[in-house]
């Protein structure tokens, strides 16, 4: 059986937080590589998951680790998400209203001004 593909590229985004794009699978094999990624979570932090195909629950128990370390932090974790399997995943587990997300960057940035570090703690339903 082939190995699956997974790559991240940091860059800045327009407000000069750094993003995470991945591609491929987040699965057991990659989740190691994003909590390495996501390790500073002292400024926000921007997560493009637009190009992964697949995601599994070790992909989400590293996105909540992160979103733990950025809020005790006081920073933000975000995500952009599409409109595929990701998102579909994150409505279904519920964990949609757990994150800032979008389906694209230019929805983030809009929905973003002026509300720098939600959600809360206070703010999550879980």
């Amino acid at each position: 059986m082939p190995q699956a593909s997974f790559a991240a590229a940091v860059t800045s985004g327009n407000g000069g937080e750094r993003v995470v794009s991945l591609t491929g699978d987040l699965d057991i094999s990659s989740s190691p590589v994003l909590d390495d990624l996501l390790q500073d979570l002292s400024e926000p932090v921007t997560v493009d998951m637009t190009g992964l195909s697949f995601i599994d629950s070790s992909g989400l128990s590293a996105l909540l680790r992160s979103h733990d370390r950025a809020s005790a932090a006081g920073s933000q974790l975000s995500l952009i998400v599409g409109s595929g399997p990701v998102r579909r995943l994150l409505e279904v587990t519920g964990l949609d209203s757990h994150f800032y997300t979008e389906h694209t960057e230019s929805d983030l940035e809009e929905r973003s001004e002026g509300v720098i570090g939600w959600p809360s703690t206070e703010d999550l339903p879980i």
